[in-house]
C-alpha cells in the first residue's frame, strides 16, 4: 500500500485532557506525524471564545478534517459543538451558491464509548447502533459536500489493557497520517473466561471507498486489573 501523506487537522475536544487515558493516549500518539495539526479546543481557548478566522484559515488549509471525542450522553461534548455551530456559518461553509469551503473534504469521527460494542444494537442496551447514533453528523458532512470517512470508535475502553491502547493508538496514527490504511472495526470484542484473546478486525480500503480486505490481529489478554475509570 501506498503511502500518501496529505494535510489534516484533528479538532479535539475533551472536558479535560490530563485526566482522561484514552482520548489522550491517542492524541500523544499523533505526535509528529508528518502533515498533521492537533486543535486541543480546550487548551487553545480556555476561556469559551473561539478564534473563528483561526479556525476557518485551519479548516481551509486541510484536506481531512477529524472530529475526535470521548461520546458523552451519544453525541460529542459541548464545546466541540460550539465549535461546530460557531465556525461552520452560512456564507463560508455553505449557502454561497457555490461549494462552500469544506467541499471536497473528508470528515472521520474518532471517538471512545465506556460501553461494550454489543450494547450498541437495536437488541443492545442502548438500542441503536452507533453508525445510527452518528447521523447528525454524517447528515452535516453531506450538507457541507465533505466526504465520510469510515469512523474509528474504540468501545468497551474501560477494559482495553496498556498494550491494546498502545497498539490501538498506534494504528490511529497511522489511520490519519496515510490515504490508505486499516480501519478498526466499532466493536472490541467481549473477553471471556475461556479465551484469553482478544481479536481486533479492521478494514483496508481507500479514503473513497475502495476495495476492503478485512484482516485480523490478535493480542494476548491478561487477567484484567480493574476498570480504568469513567474519564475516557
Amino acid at each position: 500500500m501506498t503511502a500518501v501523506h496529505h494535510k489534516t487537522l484533528v479538532l479535539l475536544d475533551h472536558p479535560d485532557l490530563s485526566t482522561s487515558r484514552i482520548n489522550r493516549a491517542l492524541a500523544t500518539a499523533l505526535g509528529d506525524a508528518p502533515d498533521l495539526t492537533v486543535h486541543d479546543l480546550r487548551r487553545l481557548y480556555p476561556d469559551g471564545h473561539i478564534d473563528l478566522a483561526a479556525e476557518r484559515a485551519a479548516v481551509e488549509a486541510a484536506e481531512n478534517i477529524v472530529l475526535q471525542y470521548p461520546t458523552h450522553w451519544y453525541a460529542p461534548p459541548a464545546f466541540l459543538k460550539t465549535w461546530l455551530d460557531e465556525v461552520l456559518v452560512r456564507g463560508w461553509a455553505y449557502g454561497t451558491g457555490a461549494p462552500g469551503a469544506l467541499a471536497g473534504k473528508t470528515l472521520r469521527i474518532a471517538t471512545s464509548t465506556g460501553g461494550a460494542g454489543e450494547a450498541y444494537s437495536p437488541d443492545g442496551f442502548h438500542g441503536w447502533d452507533y453508525n445510527d447514533i452518528l447521523i447528525p453528523l454524517q447528515a452535516t458532512a453531506r450538507r457541507l459536500g465533505m466526504h465520510w470517512l469510515s469512523p474509528f470508535i474504540l468501545h468497551g475502553v474501560r477494559d482495553l489493557t496498556d498494550e491494546q491502547l498502545q497498539y490501538l493508538a498506534q494504528d490511529y496514527r497511522n489511520l490519519l497520517s496515510l490515504r490508505a490504511v486499516p480501519e478498526p472495526v466499532q466493536a472490541m470484542p467481549a473477553r471471556t473466561n475461556t479465551d484469553r484473546t482478544t481479536t481486533m478486525k479492521s478494514m483496508s480500503t481507500t479514503a473513497y471507498g475502495g476495495p476492503k480486505v478485512i484482516q485480523e490481529v490478535h493480542l494476548p489478554t491478561p487477567e484484567p486489573a480493574g476498570r480504568a475509570g469513567n474519564n475516557h
